[in-house]
């Protein structure tokens, strides 16, 4: 009885103290735009969106070509039929992408730029339902190294794709290209030989993640050259 009694007199207590001393917390009000200005956020780790602030999500297990236009990619080019590149990567299997049966067969060729490098588990090409496979064609990857000139300086424009797989009387709808965790930034497909009536629906990039290097020293974060700072490489003795 006089343990209740005590537990008694000490909520009474911690009520009493509660009501004196209320307990306070930070917060950080922000009603104009010039409040919006002042406020010295940490690069993109944080988004607003409709009077809004919250933390931007690092995301898992992606497919690198479905926001590839969040990062300035896109299709890079296509030498035949460019108006339906963009069915390549819409997000619908009913649409496709498929050259001008009739082009010279070296312009038979679209490429796809990711906007930035991923780590890539895979890439899963799917072709038309309605009408033949595509027969003989290949697949180029490249983690967006370029080519140098005489001075050493990069050629933008020119991609170094050091990947190639080959298909030849292909019958399958789904192609699948393991690729290990390897850097991927650019996918481009080259048709060697014309097949009436087919036509590829979709391209996706698996990767691990979002590339959380981009936009790091804007969020506050560095990178850490320990080559020049130590005079050897980190790992090596």
């Amino acid at each position: 009885m006089k343990n209740y009694r005590e537990l008694g007199y000490f909520l009474q207590v911690l009520l009493l103290c509660s009501m004196i001393s209320p307990a306070t917390g930070e917060e950080l009000r922000i009603g104009t735009n010039a409040d919006w200005d002042a406020w010295q956020r940490p690069g993109n780790a944080i988004e607003i969106s409709r009077g809004k602030a919250a933390p931007r999500f690092v995301r898992r297990n992606i497919d690198a070509v479905a926001n590839a236009g969040d990062f300035g990619g896109g299709i890079r080019a296509a030498g035949s039929n460019g108006g339906d590149a963009g069915n390549l990567i819409d997000g619908s299997l009913s649409s496709f992408w498929a050259p001008d049966w009739d082009d010279d067969t070296e312009n038979m060729y679209v490429e796809v730029d990711l906007g930035r490098v991923v780590s890539a588990r895979r890439v899963i090409l799917r072709l038309r339902e309605d009408g033949p496979p595509l027969e003989l064609f290949q697949v180029l990857l490249s983690n967006g190294e370029r080519f140098f000139d005489s001075a050493g300086l990069p050629l933008p424009s020119i991609v170094r794709y050091s990947d190639r797989v080959r298909y030849s009387f292909n019958e399958q709808r789904e192609l699948v290209i393991e690729y290990d965790l390897k850097p991927l930034q650019f996918i481009r497909i080259e048709v060697d030989l014309p097949t009436v009536g087919a036509g590829i629906s979709s391209i996706a990039a698996e990767a691990v993640g979002d590339n959380i290097s981009l936009g790091m020293r804007e969020r506050g974060g560095q990178v850490e050259d320990r080559w020049h700072r130590t005079g050897r490489c980190a790992g090596k003795s």
